[in-house]
């Protein structure tokens, strides 16, 4: 196993980013697609054309909108996929509370409470 995989990781920031954006939270990025094995490429900083297929393998894996952008739903997918070994549906998380993720989304304004769910009061 890589030494690197076994070393916790900060928390990855929730920041919407695509192709062409550049800095430390891309380079954070790369890093955990490379720890999941999506991203052999060099770790640059850089949201090039290599690091958008990782993700959008990822996407692809987990039946996301295979966009090649991170936004919520990737976020979670990598975030869970860090530290879990089953990946429920963001609708599912959502639906049965998981309130870190929540209350982490909504402070950004990207959390809605899917309509599908059913609410008990």
């Amino acid at each position: 196993m890589n030494p690197a995989a076994e070393a916790p990781l900060p928390e990855l920031e929730l920041e919407f980013l695509q192709e062409d954006d550049q800095g430390p939270l891309v380079e954070e990025l790369q890093t955990r697609l490379a720890l999941l094995d999506y991203y052999s490429g060099e770790i640059t900083g850089c949201f090039d054309s290599a690091t958008k297929a990782a993700l959008q393998n990822l996407q692809r894996q987990h039946r996301l909108v295979e966009d090649g952008y991170f936004g919520p739903e990737t976020w979670y997918a990598i975030t869970f996929w860090m530290h879990e070994t089953q990946f429920p549906s963001v609708k599912k998380m959502l639906c049965n509370g998981a309130t870190w993720a929540m209350n982490r989304l909504s402070r950004l304004h990207l959390f809605k409470q899917p309509s599908s769910c059913k609410t008990s009061h």
